[in-house]
């Protein structure tokens, strides 16, 4: 299907882990794969149901300019979204549909 869109959204970085955390929430909910371990560049550490590079290795973000995480997510079935589906041969389940890969990657600028 091949659809690419880019969205840069600019956090601080206290930010950071409530937003993974609320994008999780997206995330579907059986998985085949273990929960990953993110920490950030402060410490703080998050447990998504996401990989890095397909994996599920932990993640340490020090020191990095970027990490790339990988997901998919259930989004609402409007008419696009449906079409979609459709055209895929994807289930809609509770008014959702499976959509993924979807790469999240962030970017750190040095203190």
């Amino acid at each position: 299907m091949g659809l690419t869109y880019a969205y840069d959204i600019h956090l601080r970085p206290e930010n950071v882990a409530r937003a993974l955390n609320e994008v999780a929430k997206l995330a579907p909910p059986e998985r085949k794969v273990p929960p990953l371990t993110v920490t950030l560049p402060g410490g703080e550490r998050v447990v998504l149901p996401f990989t890095s590079g397909f994996k599920s290795d932990p993640v340490d973000c020090a020191g990095k300019d970027r990490v790339t995480l990988d997901t998919s997510l259930m989004l609402p079935a409007d008419e696009a979204v449906r079409a979609y589906a459709e055209e895929g041969d994807l289930p809609v389940e509770d008014g959702r549909v499976q959509i993924g890969y979807v790469y999240l990657d962030m970017y750190s600028r040095p203190s």
